[in-house]
């Protein structure tokens, strides 16, 4: 999980259901990562659209570090759309200006 030098993390996957199912357990990160899960469902509708259920559990506190991560993970979900929707790519540099 690259974000920038700084933040270069890493995870193994504990969960994987081809075509559904996927999360990861970070191993090495910040101290308030460590052994969270971050992972993704996808489920289809009856009316053919895809559900997509995110989760990021196993934090040891609700701290300021906190606040900021589940604050980011809407705009990735959101650039993550963009970009299924009409291609379009943001680099990281650039997430907060879309």
């Amino acid at each position: 999980m690259y974000f920038r030098p700084e933040f270069d993390w890493r995870a193994k996957v504990t969960r994987y259901v081809p075509p559904t199912t996927f999360e990861l357990q970070m191993t090495s990160a910040h101290s308030d990562w460590m052994g969270t899960r971050v992972g993704c469902e996808l489920a289809v509708e009856g009316d053919g659209a895809t559900r997509v259920r995110f989760y990021d559990t196993g934090w040891p506190e609700q701290n300021e570090h906190w606040r900021v991560s589940f604050y980011c993970w809407p705009m990735y979900l959101r650039i993550l759309r963009r970009n299924w929707e009409h291609g379009e790519f943001v680099e990281y540099e650039r997430r907060l200006d879309v």
